[in-house]
């Protein structure tokens, strides 16, 4: 990832855990982009659609690793699917 993908994923994590949202048209009002705001959330989507945002190489072990620091080896965790 280049300096500026990781700023831009900082950023978004930020907002995420500030406003509990994950839609894209909330991120776009308050993502600090000296542009329209059509263009934030346009921004936004090409960002999160980039090829190391997939869900093998990026989401698959970050949910992993939030689920091991959450819950003991001794627990159980039971997903379900709806």
């Amino acid at each position: 990832m280049s300096p500026s993908q990781v700023i831009t994923l900082q950023i978004l994590l930020y907002l995420i855990s500030v406003h509990k949202t994950v839609q894209i048209s909330k991120f776009s009002n308050y993502f600090p982009l000296p542009i329209r705001l059509e263009s934030k959330g346009k921004n936004i989507q090409r960002f999160l659609t980039l090829k190391e945002f997939s869900l093998p190489l990026f989401w698959s072990p970050l949910v992993k690793k939030i689920i091991e620091n959450l819950f003991s080896i001794s627990s159980e965790l039971v997903l379900i699917n709806v």
